[in-house]
């Protein structure tokens, strides 16, 4: 539910939005242990007896306001902030080891103030400041290291405070550019574990406080009608500013499964209407796998080439394309299992990938 004001006096252009959100989750969630049946020379692994059984909610109501403030033609002024209250509940139908039932009830007020200066026309600066709250999701707080049911009571949301500058706009008609730095420092980041003896399942504790400093480039150019070069870089710094964990400590070390340097560029080729294709080439820098540092995925570059063609029918369209990722055929990980036990960091990711398909589309013309 939403409701907007606009107000006009003079050179003063007053916007006012306000709303109101709500969501409700509930989740039935059991687990099973299982046991090892040999005949022979085979050996199964089946489900066994009932382990955990539980329903889960997740009841949120948030309140938001949002004001805008537009001096001139140049000086836009945003101020506002967002109220939740947030209920997180465990019933646990499984009382053979006693009932784990639980839950908690957040509320947390989350202030924002923004400026955006138009320099000219189709080019500004702009600054934001602002807070954000979120809780564990029901997995995250479902999966208890203790090993009984209801909610993992140590996991707490994570709060954060943030910064951002950046300009965007356009040169030269043909040249649209981006570029933002941020700051953001985060209390009780969760981060995923695992515990020896229960390798693939996956736990989570908060980091005492974080830091992360980035800064965000993207450009597009048009070179001719026919082809657009389209170009995005993110470099970042990620650490661990307080951070101590079953007696050790990792103050400064880089937080794992997020790359220091990640781009992408891709040149898309237009024609007509109707044919296209597209080079894309995507960097992705060292990635650690651990909050020690440890263990890391070694950076990778991947090729990948699209194209396709469009058929119109009076209002119908079919747009038939084929392509391969990875064309090159790298070899890297595509995913990185975070703090994992027994050296199982990582999933290797495919090498070339043929693909093709066909896209229909109806209007009401």
């Amino acid at each position: 539910v939403s409701y907007q004001l606009s107000v006009r006096r003079g050179a003063l252009d007053y916007r006012l939005k306000t709303g109101l959100d709500m969501d409700f989750q509930n989740d039935r969630r059991q687990r099973f242990a299982y046991r090892n049946i040999t005949s022979g020379d085979l050996t199964a692994y089946v489900q066994d007896t009932l382990a955990l059984d539980q329903v889960e909610t997740f009841q949120s109501t948030g309140v938001y306001l949002l004001q805008e403030f537009r001096f001139g033609k140049r000086w836009l002024v945003s101020a506002g902030g967002r109220f939740d209250h947030l209920d997180l509940a465990a019933s646990d139908r499984f009382l053979k080891n006693g009932d784990q039932s639980g839950g908690n009830t957040f509320d947390q007020v989350n202030p924002m103030l923004g400026m955006h200066y138009s320099i000219r026309e189709n080019a500004a600066v702009y600054i934001n400041f602002g807070t954000s709250f979120e809780t564990p999701t029901l997995n995250e707080l479902g999966n208890n290291p203790a090993g009984t049911g209801g909610f993992n009571a140590g996991l707490l949301p994570q709060r954060a405070r943030s910064a951002e500058i950046g300009a965007k706009g356009y040169f030269l008609k043909k040249t649209r550019f981006d570029m933002a730095l941020f700051h953001i420092e985060t209390d009780n980041d969760i981060v995923p574990y695992q515990i020896e003896g229960q390798t693939g399942k996956t736990f989570f504790r908060n980091a005492g406080v974080t830091t992360r400093d980035g800064i965000e480039l993207g450009l597009t150019q048009e070179i001719t009608h026919a082809f657009t070069i389209f170009y995005t870089h993110t470099f970042s710094k990620f650490r661990y500013k307080k951070y101590e964990t079953n007696g050790t400590v990792f103050d400064g070390r880089t937080l794992p499964g997020i790359p220091s340097s990640y781009g992408q560029l891709e040149l898309r080729y237009t024609p007509s209407r109707r044919w296209f294709a597209t080079v894309q080439g995507r960097y992705i820098s060292k990635v650690f796998a651990d909050d020690a540092n440890a263990a890391f995925a070694t950076a990778y570059t991947l090729l990948n080439l699209r194209t396709g063609y469009v058929f119109t029918f009076k209002s119908f369209q079919a747009e038939p394309f084929i392509g391969v990722n990875n064309a090159t055929g790298s070899r890297y990980m595509a995913n990185v299992q975070i703090n994992a036990q027994s050296g199982r960091y990582f999933e290797p990711g495919p090498l070339q990938y043929f693909f093709g398909g066909v896209k229909f589309r109806l209007s009401g013309e």
